[in-house]
C-alpha cells in the first residue's frame, strides 16, 4: 500500500498505515472547506494557490511513496510505519564509519537504481554508473 492524500482536522496529511498503526505526515497545506480537496487529493480550483498547494501535495506524497517503494524492493514487503516516519524526519542519515568504501558504492547504486526507475526516467542511464 503507497501514501495517499487526505483531509485532517483541516490540513491535508499523506495517510499511510500499516499492521494497525497510522502515519499522517503533514504537508503544511490548510484547506478550511473539505470540499476543496478532490477525492485524487489534488485541490480544486476553487482556492487561489491552487497549484502551487497541489505541487506541495504531490512533493510531500512522492517522497512517502518513495520511501515505501525503496522499503519494498530492498525486503519484499511494505515498510513498518515506524521506518516510515524516521526516513521523512532523517532523510540524509550519513553511512556507518564501519562500512568500507565498497559497501557505500553498492548504497550509492542502489539509491541510483530507485532514481532511474521512475517512470519518467531510464534505467539504462544507470551504465553511467557502473562497469559494464
Amino acid at each position: 500500500m503507497l501514501g495517499k492524500v487526505t483531509l485532517y482536522k483541516n490540513r491535508v496529511v499523506i495517510y499511510y498505515s500499516r499492521d494497525g498503526k497510522v502515519l499522517r505526515h503533514s504537508t503544511g497545506v490548510t484547506i478550511d472547506n473539505p470540499k476543496l480537496l478532490g477525492k485524487d487529493g489534488i485541490i480544486k480550483s476553487g482556492l487561489s494557490e491552487y497549484q502551487s498547494l497541489n505541487l506541495i501535495i504531490q512533493n510531500n506524497l512522492t517522497e512517502v511513496n518513495r520511501i515505501i517503494k525503496e522499503y519494498h524492493l530492498q525486503f519484499n514487503s511494505p515498510p513498518p510505519v515506524s521506518y516510515v516516519q524516521n526516513k521523512l524526519k532523517n532523510p540524509n542519515k550519513p553511512l556507518s564509519q564501519n562500512n568500507t568504501f565498497l559497501e557505500g558504492y553498492e548504497l550509492f547504486l542502489e539509491d541510483k537504481r530507485l532514481f532511474f526507475s521512475e517512470k519518467n526516467r531510464s534505467i539504462s542511464s544507470l551504465k553511467d554508473y557502473v562497469l559494464s
